[in-house]
């Protein structure tokens, strides 16, 4: 089992969560770390491992090591603590070495350490982050799921200002996300037959029409036609309780009308274990559920829980996905 594992923002604690996630991998699973040596070492976190110049060189040093990096050379010099032009145009080589990898089948799956929208934005490139350049590049339409322990969410909307909410959450929109989830839940996660709440979008799933009306003229009819899809869905789900629900066992997974009704439950269970799953495309991403922590940045302080949280859950993933294959 290879993992590709991009540093993400050299200026940020990317290359540090992404050395220290090596050292947890499990004893079948080989990460192929794409990155630079002279970033990593930066926090003083570059562990024993072989350096390669290209991707077959690196595959060969895999074969007699349980980790290799693969060293893309970027121009110029990413500043530590802050986003720049240098930072972001290397967390896109590294991604674009990355998915060529996983594209190929030289790898199993890929995971992204994190990556600043704003040093993008300043390297010149025009997507917000790693879900978009992956939706473009392998011509998926990517769906978000944020997941913790027993909690996965898939999102319905994703980062919007609230006051926009109400107008990008639709009955379509909805149908594909819960498709694209119990699809997935089936492939990746050994789910034989999805359970998915579909979560209201106002306090109380409305509570009958009080407090809005998209319950019953958006979220109702997605509900119906999903279960003639075959899904076993159920909905609008009150979204204080879902979360709670979920935990309990009554579902494999909700469908979330907005940001924070994944989020906060997730990172308020396990900040430093959430994950972020990236379902709609041909290959199998994750990542880790924080940002790029300019702040702590070349410190070594930084916790790889969930960077090591992603690296375990792309290997089990990939598990499923060849047990699945006939």
């Amino acid at each position: 089992m290879i993992i590709a594992a991009t540093c993400g923002d050299p200026g940020g604690i990317g290359p540090e969560v992404a050395a220290k996630s090596v050292e947890a991998a499990a004893p079948d699973t080989r990460i192929l770390l794409i990155g630079e040596a002279r970033y990593l070492g930066r926090a003083g976190t570059l562990p024993a491992m072989p350096v390669a110049g290209s991707v077959d060189e690196a595959l060969d040093a895999l074969v007699s090591s349980g980790a290799v990096l693969l060293d893309v050379s970027t121009p110029g010099d990413a500043p530590l603590g802050a986003p720049s032009a240098e930072g972001g145009a290397a967390s896109i080589a590294y991604l674009e070495a990355a998915l060529s990898i996983v594209s190929s089948g030289k790898a199993h799956a890929l995971v992204t350490a994190p990556i600043s929208k704003q040093a993008i934005a300043l390297a010149g490139y025009a997507w917000p982050g790693h879900t978009e350049f992956l939706g473009e590049k392998t011509g998926g339409i990517p769906v978000m799921m944020l997941a913790a322990r027993a909690l996965r969410f898939s999102l319905v909307t994703t980062h919007a200002p609230i006051r926009r909410v109400p107008e990008l959450v639709t009955t379509d929109g909805i149908v594909r996300t819960g498709t694209v989830t119990c699809e997935a839940l089936r492939r990746y996660f050994g789910v034989k037959r999805p359970r998915l709440a579909v979560m209201g979008l106002n306090p109380h799933a409305s509570d009958a029409g009080r407090f809005g009306d998209e319950e019953a003229r958006i979220i109702e009819p997605a509900v119906k036609e999903l279960a003639g899809l075959g899904w076993d869905a159920s909905g609008p789900v009150a979204p204080d309780t879902a979360p709670f629900r979920m935990l309990r066992g009554d579902f494999d997974a909700a469908l979330a009308m907005y940001h924070e009704q994944a989020a906060l439950p997730v990172k308020t269970l396990a900040f430093d274990e959430g994950i972020n799953v990236t379902l709609g495309l041909p290959i199998i991403r994750t990542s880790p559920d924080h940002g790029t922590a300019y702040d702590i940045a070349g410190r070594g302080a930084a916790s790889p829980a969930s960077m090591t949280a992603a690296v375990r859950a792309a290997a089990a993933m990939s598990r499923a996905a060849r047990m699945a294959c006939p």
